[in-house]
């Protein structure tokens, strides 16, 4: 990233991956190895950074949501596993590394998702238990949400449906629902006040659509995964400028609050990519 914080913030959600996986020492092998694998193939940590940023910009440290952050990163993960099975997209390579079913097995894959998906529930009750408050109990109902038949499971539905479903529609929720709960439960963490909150809900639907769209065109730009693609729906110079225009409504809901440059910048990182 370019952005030196967030650089540093992408190194600490690093490090608590790390840390989750050195943790496994009683699961079998080779689910060990898989779920290893698919934390560590070079993910950019946006969902925890942006757990981060909602507790930062609600005043409190980072620290403080560790585990909510690493939680949602398992959720992230484990959706990704299960995304790639031969099932759903029957995708070959992540990252430019074969998926985990095709290194380890369908069946370890299916295993690999169910453990990620349960280990992100034992950070959440693991920091409930150790610290309660009804602000963390809080923000792991917004996650569980998120993660669930009304949120990712929602948009997976209609991303395989053989009915037709414009591409936003699936975003809203397969993309959008978690990078909203991770922001929003940060800062529900940190004790953010009604209306940050309402601004950082903003922020994050329009960051999420931005980001998905920029996803898009660098698939259309690689001629991958067309499907529900947004640029090829509606063509690639609007989808350019509505992830321009999203971007920009998502930095002017944070302009009144302190702490907002963080945000900014995030947003910065996905309009640098979008092609000129």
């Amino acid at each position: 990233m370019k952005n030196l914080l967030l650089g540093l913030l992408k190194m600490k959600a690093d490090g608590w991956i790390d840390e989750t996986a050195k943790e496994l020492t009683e699961v079998p092998e080779p689910l060990k190895s898989s779920i290893c694998y698919a934390l560590t193939t070079g993910g950019k940590r946006l969902r925890p950074i942006l757990s981060m940023l909602g507790a930062r910009i609600s005043g409190a440290n980072e620290d403080e949501v560790k585990n909510f952050a690493v939680a949602v990163e398992l959720i992230h993960t484990y959706s990704l596993v299960h995304d790639d099975l031969p099932s759903m997209d029957n995708d070959e390579l992540r990252r430019g590394k074969p998926t985990v079913h095709v290194k380890f097995g369908e069946s370890i894959a299916v295993l690999t998702g169910d453990a990620l998906l349960n280990l992100a529930y034992e950070k959440l009750f693991e920091e409930l238990l150790a610290n309660y408050s009804e602000k963390k109990a809080a923000a792991a109902s917004l996650l569980s949400r998120a993660a669930g038949s009304a949120g990712m499971i929602k948009g997976q539905v209609f991303d395989i449906s053989t009915v037709p479903t414009a591409p936003e529609t699936v975003d809203e929720f397969k993309t959008g629902a978690l990078f909203k709960a991770a922001l929003l439960g940060g800062a529900a963490i940190a004790g953010a006040s009604e209306g940050l909150k309402d601004a950082l809900s903003e922020y994050a639907d329009c960051f999420g659509k931005a980001f998905q769209i920029a996803d898009d065109l660098a698939d259309l730009s690689k001629g991958e995964n067309t499907d529900s693609n947004y640029a090829v729906f509606y063509g690639e110079e609007k989808a350019k400028a509505d992830a321009k225009l999203l971007l920009e409504t998502a930095k002017a809901a944070v302009k009144p609050f302190k702490g907002r440059e963080e945000l900014w910048a995030l947003a910065d990182e996905i309009s640098d990519k979008l092609p000129l």
